[in-house]
């Protein structure tokens, strides 16, 4: 958002100085103003410059912890370069602590780490677009659920003031069986043995996903160790 603002007030400066010469007032204080209150929207991420088309997430579902992987796409629509900030919705109550071990990378066009911040309660990071670019991105957490349930936040893409084009969601078993979700599944055998899920179209999601899952007898004592 810094480079668009930038954009703005080249454009408005001559304006500014010739109300100056001819004595009208020079907004300079709103203008500064404004442009503080620009800058702590794109830095929590409250308003979105770019668009978020599509994301595709995978949950390996293992007896007491899930490990998510998140792949997402994000396009600037505008013929200059941008730089947009993001927030990472974490799922976590009284019974499911905080996600750890999470990391973030872009995919494409190039690859490479991601720094995150963490600021007002919540992981936060900023990518610099060009001009009509896609970028990709790959979030992925690990979270422990005593329960055998656990949830992937979907309701904060409203947000973004428009459905997503395309959602892709999976569930990978490992030693447990997918016994209840509130988003109907269907088999996905490409995502590997056992595996369920679903996708949408101008998917507009009013609910978070939740899931939850049984131990089969013969894994119920193992020790899974992080793959």
């Amino acid at each position: 958002m810094a480079l668009i603002n930038q954009f703005i007030c080249d454009k408005g400066a001559p304006m500014q100085r010739e109300w100056a010469r001819r004595g009208g007032v020079v907004l300079g204080k709103t203008s500064l103003g404004l442009a503080a209150a620009c800058a702590v929207v794109w830095l929590v991420g409250l308003y979105p410059l770019v668009q978020f088309p599509q994301e595709s997430i995978q949950v390996d579902v293992y007896p007491n912890r899930v490990e998510v992987t998140g792949e997402y796409e994000y396009r600037n629509p505008l013929p200059l370069p941008v730089r947009q900030g993001f927030s990472i919705p974490l799922p976590a109550d009284a019974v499911h602590p905080l996600p750890v071990r999470l990391s973030l990378a872009q995919r494409a066009p190039a690859v490479k780490p991601i720094p995150t911040g963490y600021w007002l309660g919540r992981h936060r990071f900023d990518l610099a677009f060009a001009g009509d670019e896609r970028i990709r991105v790959r979030l992925c957490y690990e979270q422990y659920c005593p329960d055998n349930d656990a949830r992937y936040i979907l309701t904060t893409t409203r947000a973004w003031r428009h459905p997503l084009q395309r959602g892709t969601y999976r569930l990978v078993p490992h030693g447990v069986r997918i016994v209840a979700s509130n988003y109907a599944l269907a088999a996905r055998p490409a995502a590997g043995q056992g595996a369920l899920g679903f996708e949408r179209e101008h998917f507009w999601p009013e609910q978070d996903w939740r899931f939850a899952w049984e131990i089969n007898p013969s894994e119920r004592n193992l020790d899974y160790a992080r793959r």
